[in-house]
């Protein structure tokens, strides 16, 4: 059964690549704007709770980083004044 999917792919590894038609781009521009847009005034007016928590997640870390930053230049200044 390997075989048989080595064999498919194979095949379809040297053949040609897709030919794409000369007004693709034109079909797919016109298809885009008849397209409506999400509706996402109400998330920015009234985030949920996993937003909330996202931010404070990054918040959380970002003062976590901070504080490790601090102890390492803390250590690098007691180590090079000690001297």
């Amino acid at each position: 059964m390997n075989e048989d999917l080595n064999d498919d792919l194979d095949r379809k590894l040297v053949s040609d690549l897709l030919e794409v038609p000369a007004d693709f781009e034109q079909k797919v521009m016109a298809r885009l704007q008849y397209c409506p847009l999400p509706e996402m005034a109400e998330a920015r007016v009234k985030p949920n709770r996993k937003v909330w928590l996202e931010w404070l997640a990054l918040a959380g870390g970002a003062a976590l980083g901070a504080m490790q930053l601090g102890g390492f230049i803390f250590g690098i200044w007691v180590a090079t004044s000690a001297g």
